[in-house]
């Protein structure tokens, strides 16, 4: 079990724990997909495009800002990241994802 940081597309931020996948999918509304950021995890609807879910401003600045640290850019088809999304922590020596920093 992780605490996540759930970021949606009105901007609201919650903290919630997440253990399951489907505690995870029911969060992003489906299938999840993980991007992965230099120092967290970022996980959205992997249907997100074909959904036509709406932007999410917030995550998408959140993996902007995370990436131009390190000198690297986001690379996706439309340029933002969709839909409810939430974020967790790289995973432990076990795989298992840690608390979102």
């Amino acid at each position: 079990m992780a605490k996540a940081l759930i970021l949606t597309t009105d901007g609201q931020r919650t903290e919630r724990e997440l253990a399951t996948l489907e505690e995870m999918q029911e969060v992003v509304g489906g299938n999840i997909e993980v991007i992965g950021l230099p120092k967290s995890d970022l996980y959205v609807n992997e249907d997100g495009v074909e959904l036509r879910l709406p932007p999410n401003r917030l995550a998408t600045r959140y993996a902007v800002s995370e990436l131009n640290a390190v000198g690297r850019r986001l690379l996706l088809a439309n340029e933002d990241i969709l839909g409810t999304v939430f974020i967790l922590g790289k995973p432990d020596a076990s795989g298992e994802p840690t608390d979102c920093p």
